[in-house]
């Protein structure tokens, strides 16, 4: 298969320190040796609350304080473009309230990762045509922001840029990349 541009663009360190310390594009495991070594870079960071402790600070203020000092005021000197809120949530389930109650309702909406398995599972659900259908759609689909802010298109991010082939458990959760790890791209996508 050919190189895509887009990957040709990147330097080869961008590759090994993604899929080293945040396969998925962000850190939301809140790794100390990660931001440490992040310091004074200018790579842009998403950084997670993880799920965990959402109850806790959306409903306690000396606890979302005490987790910014931590691992945002600490680490000043690293790019940190966002605050992700949880990670694999699902909107409508028990956390929601806890998140709207924190503000959630008027800030701007980024979808974090999403995607769709190329391999793995039943191979019937989980084939590259149907990654490459389901990422295709969500590209259309955010391009007019959601029903609530169809202000426009909506920031969103693919999970994941490269197939985590080393990853632990199910092959389905190691085949969401939209590359190999050789960065050779797993199917054709169109991002415009």
């Amino acid at each position: 298969m050919a190189k895509s541009h887009l990957l040709a663009k990147v330097p080869s360190i961008v590759f090994k320190l993604v899929t080293f310390w945040y396969p998925n594009g962000y850190l939301h495991r809140n790794s100390i040796d990660a931001l440490e070594a992040l310091r004074g870079s200018n790579i842009e960071l998403m950084l997670g609350v993880e799920n965990e402790r959402l109850q806790d600070i959306a409903s306690n203020q000396a606890s979302a304080d005490d987790w910014v000092q931590k691992y945002v005021i600490t680490y000043g000197n690293v790019n940190f473009k966002y605050i992700a809120v949880g990670n694999e949530l699902n909107a409508t389930g028990p956390l929601a309230p806890f998140v709207e109650k924190a503000g959630g309702s008027s800030l701007k909406i980024v979808v974090s990762g999403t995607g769709w398995p190329s391999a793995g599972g039943d191979g019937q659900v989980t084939t590259k045509e149907n990654a490459r259908i389901y990422n295709s759609n969500v590209i259309n689909h955010v391009k007019g922001g959601t029903p609530k802010k169809p202000e426009g298109p909506m920031e969103t991010y693919i999970f994941a840029l490269f197939n985590e082939d080393q990853k632990q458990g199910e092959e389905t959760e190691k085949n969401f990349g939209l590359f190999y790890p050789s960065k050779e791209p797993v199917y054709p996508i169109n991002f415009n």
